[in-house]
């Protein structure tokens, strides 16, 4: 072999190991070294309160001044009924299941739920119910016959018992036909109802109620829409009120064990307020129901004792 040939040979391989040397030296001061590092602790959020009201639905008719709302919430919550002037409180059952008997005005009634749990964020869902004693409930049809499956059957049943509840339509009126009226409801949806416009009762609220004429409706007007679902959700009109947007009241709930008795001021953690409750104590767990104006300031207007175990129900104020 030719001496020219070993020596380019040889050099290649020491730029080799030179190259392979550097790449390895600036590996190495790129590595950073590995210094254990201290975990920051994070808080641990509130855990929410669950809520779920089973019936009635929201917008469904009652023909009766009284009304039982049930539902579910996390067990060993407690819940707390609003109106526009009233509260009531009571716990639910050990499985987390509730009923509460509420009673109700003539035309539409608001009303706030609310589920709160010691040490945990709280819920509410807002529920809104139309009384009016002046819609009869069409009679059922006859139950599937005995040879079809029972499957089938409750399904029909339930159909049945789903387009024999009355049901209220609110919202403002988009359009108007002597068979048919389209509203536009509170959330931006379309809603349809079909009306015989010689025998549908129009009531006109106010500080006076009086009978209206269906033509007094006009496109523009907020009303509520009274009657029977069909099986393409279209509602048969058989009362109209002619009245204005409601909004449920703005019901915050205050839960937590006293920090301070000042007479008659109690102070919870985030919150001062009076109330007529007496032999207060330090420790003692608090509920404050209360409502919260548009520029944000909650005005206290109920307060409850958490009752021991042993006592049947909650003492109010």
């Amino acid at each position: 072999m030719r001496k020219e040939a070993i020596y380019a040979i040889i050099a290649g391989l020491a730029l080799g190991l030179i190259i392979a040397f550097g790449v390895w030296r600036i590996n190495l001061s790129n590595k950073k070294p590995n210094i254990p590092t201290q975990a920051t602790p994070t808080p641990t959020p509130l855990s929410q309160t669950g809520l779920t009201i089973a019936k009635p639905n929201n917008d469904d008719v009652l023909t009766a001044a009284s009304g039982i709302i049930s539902g579910l919430a996390s067990p060993e919550s407690w819940i707390v009924v609003s109106t526009d002037s009233s509260d009531s409180l009571f716990k639910t059952n050990s499985d987390g299941s509730f009923t509460s008997e509420v009673n109700l005005t003539g035309g539409i009634n608001q009303f706030v739920i609310t589920a709160v749990r010691l040490g945990a964020n709280t819920t509410s869902q807002t529920l809104r119910l139309i009384y009016s004693t002046q819609l009869a409930t069409p009679e059922a049809a006859p139950t599937a016959a005995s040879t079809e499956s029972a499957i089938r059957e409750k399904v029909l049943q339930k159909v049945e018992e789903v387009l024999n509840s009355p049901k209220a339509y609110l919202g403002t009126v988009t359009d108007i036909t002597d068979t048919s009226i389209q509203l536009k409801s509170d959330s931006g949806e379309i809603l349809q109802a079909s009306v015989d416009s010689k025998n549908v009762v129009v009531i006109k609220t106010g500080p006076k109620t009086t009978a209206v004429k269906f033509t007094d409706i006009a496109i523009g007007d907020y009303i509520a829409a009274l009657g029977f679902r069909n099986g393409n959700h279209v509602l048969n009109a058989k009362r109209i009120l002619i009245t204005s947007p409601q909004k449920p009241p703005n019901i915050k709930v205050y839960f937590g064990p006293v920090k301070s008795v000042n007479k008659k001021e109690v102070a919870l953690e985030d919150l001062k307020f009076t109330t007529k409750l007496t032999g207060l104590k330090v420790g003692d767990l608090i509920i404050v129901v209360g409502t919260v104006d548009e520029a944000g300031k909650f005005s206290p207007r109920k307060s409850f004792l958490t009752v021991p175990a042993a006592s049947p129900s909650p003492s109010p104020d």
